[in-house]
């Protein structure tokens, strides 16, 4: 029976075709009043203009300006600010930054803070006159999912460090960080 209701839609649609070449206004009026065939529905379809982005979890790392390097480190009487930055190549939104820091034995005594953390122009706390300690974000922190705004192509993620004191003659600290979050593919 299936072969046959698709044989009537094409003789029906053939007769439509005819009516509208010998008389369009009668196939206009006939169209408007028929009862419209019944189709299979399929899959929802997008306009030809757009294209569905695909999103997969991703790690991202950040490195410190103008050396490449994955990490910053503080050495000596050094205690001056430090970054990390990223400029993703696709567009990518963040939902947890670790940070790791490594310190030599006398280095325990200075505080690491964020001071900030930008997606491009836009800061991602409600206050950027403070900051806080890097434990927040350490890789066994509870509750330390985040919900950032997402980096579009080439707009630059900044991650703004301090450390309270200086590690002294002969002792480092070392911080690295990254992300795990929505690599935006497509988009």
């Amino acid at each position: 029976m299936d072969d046959l209701e698709g044989i009537d839609v094409d003789v029906m649609g053939a007769m439509a075709r005819q009516l509208m070449r010998s008389n369009p206004n009668l196939a206009r009026r006939v169209m408007q009043t028929a009862p419209t065939a019944r189709r299979q529905p399929g899959p929802p379809q997008l306009p030809a203009n757009q294209v569905q982005a695909a999103t997969l979890r991703s790690f991202l790392g950040l490195v410190a300006p103008g050396t490449g390097l994955p990490f910053v480190t503080w050495t000596g009487t050094d205690a001056a600010d430090k970054s990390l930055e990223v400029e993703p190549q696709e567009s990518y939104e963040g939902k947890r930054l670790i940070i790791s820091v490594a310190r030599t034995a006398a280095a325990v005594a200075s505080i690491i803070v964020v001071k900030t953390l930008f997606v491009g122009s836009q800061p991602q706390s409600p206050s950027v006159s403070g900051g806080t300690t890097v434990d927040l974000f350490s890789a066994d922190a509870t509750s330390a999912d985040l919900d950032l705004q997402i980096a579009y192509r080439a707009n630059k993620i900044t991650l703004n460090l301090a450390i309270s004191a200086a590690p002294g003659v002969g002792e480092t600290v070392t911080l690295a960080a990254g992300f795990y979050g929505n690599w935006i593919r497509g988009s």
